[in-house]
């Protein structure tokens, strides 16, 4: 029998009442403890008890999972600053103690019907199911496994313990396959080693993820830095200014158009928009972000707004300037935070009950899952009308700031200007 109907068979035999369901759950978990599904069995009837527990109880188990999950984020925190700080073995004993911890545990690994993940907002999410195209269901794990692990693999590099940083940052990526932070780490082991076609090859990868502009100027720095490598220094010359167009806020781009004048003995010239174009064509790398990630981004931006969650889709609109650079996205996000203001002043003068009424229903499953197919079949026709309210703090783990302030702390080794 498939999985699919020994979980039919299973729910058909639920009454409606808590207590008599749960004893029969735990009885049908034990009944078929040695299936070729008992794990996948076992887990999908945990998901239905917690279900059909008491809304008390489950606020309380709720809560426990949330402390879990903060008390890692805070350790992370910790961890962060110590690496600003360059303490690195504080910061490796700190974080090793907290991997052992994951691992000793041991949940959250994929079986027959489920595969569990650890993305950092929604989008990600989203990017990977239109990417990847899992045939498994997707879960996600409430905890931060995936940064977890990359920082580990960012100690280990700094330890120069190589070839463990990379069975690291490959596990980070297991949890977390769209997240440029960890292929740009990935990346930097194969450039110490000189391997140029896989730091090629990770590249694009991130390339086709990124969905900020910070990614995009990384992935451009990173062509130009192979490029010097290879002494073309024309092209290293196009892809900095490029990245510059980005991510002004770097001086990376600044210092290497420098290393290359010094190594030229010619001043640097910004290239012009068809030769850029052309050069970008010939040497097969991608022009801009991804078209399919502008299309989610756009459709997101568009459904939220229509359906009056300012704040998701002023999110949107900023990744769209973020990603093209264009000031009609900034205008209509600008627009929208004032819009947002006069919500929250209109919004004061109601009673409590009123203003609790008025909250957003978080997205389902079932809500996500009909976004998801409405998206994937109607990406290049007109806007379907698929309800799509989300609030923000559900959505996004961190800020953008936040998110930021993550990047920064991972190495780009530069060419020296003398």
């Amino acid at each position: 029998m498939t999985f699919d109907k020994i979980m039919v068979e299973i729910t058909s035999g639920l009454t409606g009442n808590h207590e008599v369901d749960i004893k029969y759950l735990l009885s049908q978990a034990e009944k078929y403890k040695n299936s070729e599904f008992s794990l996948e069995i076992t887990r999908a009837i945990g998901r239905i008890i917690f279900d059909i527990v008491p809304e008390e109880l489950r606020k309380n188990t709720g809560k426990i999972i949330e402390n879990n999950n903060l008390g890692m984020e805070k350790t992370l925190e910790e961890v962060r600053f110590l690496i600003y700080k360059r303490e690195f073995n504080k910061a490796f004993k700190i974080t090793e103690g907290l991997i052992n911890n994951i691992e000793e545990l041991g949940w959250y690994k994929d079986d027959n019907v489920s595969e569990y993940h650890s993305f950092d907002n929604l989008f990600e999410e989203l990017i990977y199911m239109e990417i990847f195209n899992p045939v498994k269901k997707v879960r996600q794990i409430p905890e931060s496994y995936s940064n977890a692990y990359l920082t580990y693999g960012v100690l280990l590099v700094e330890l120069k313990e190589y070839d463990k940083a990379k069975l690291a940052l490959e596990k980070a990526l297991k949890y977390n396959p769209v997240c440029t932070s960890i292929l740009f780490e990935i990346a930097e082991i194969h450039k110490l080693n000189k391997n140029w076609t896989e730091y090629l090859n990770l590249n694009k990868k991130c390339l086709e993820f990124a969905y900020t502009g910070q990614a995009l100027a990384r992935c451009y720095r990173n062509y130009g830095y192979y490029f010097i490598e290879q002494e073309k220094y024309t092209l290293a010359n196009y892809v900095y200014f490029l990245s510059i167009n980005y991510d002004q806020e770097s001086t990376m781009a600044q210092s290497q158009l420098m290393y290359i004048s010094e190594k030229t003995g010619e001043s640097v010239q910004k290239p012009k928009e068809n030769e850029l174009i052309e050069l970008l064509k010939n040497n097969d790398i991608q022009i801009g972000a991804n078209p399919l990630i502008l299309a989610m981004a756009q459709h997101i931006a568009k459904e939220t707004f229509n359906n009056k969650n300012l704040e998701v889709s002023k999110y949107f609109f900023n990744i769209l300037y973020d990603l093209t650079k264009d000031d009609s996205f900034k205008d209509i996000a600008g627009k929208l935070s004032s819009a947002k203001l006069n919500q929250k002043v209109k919004a004061k003068s109601k009673t409590k009950i009123e203003t609790k009424q008025k909250r957003l229903p978080k997205l389902t499953e079932e809500e996500l899952l009909e976004y998801r197919n409405l998206l994937k079949n109607k990406m290049s026709k007109e806007w379907c009308d698929a309800h799509l309210d989300i609030e923000i703090n559900v959505m996004r783990r961190r800020t953008a700031k936040e998110q930021h302030l993550k990047l920064n702390y991972f190495r780009e080794n530069p060419h020296p200007v003398d």
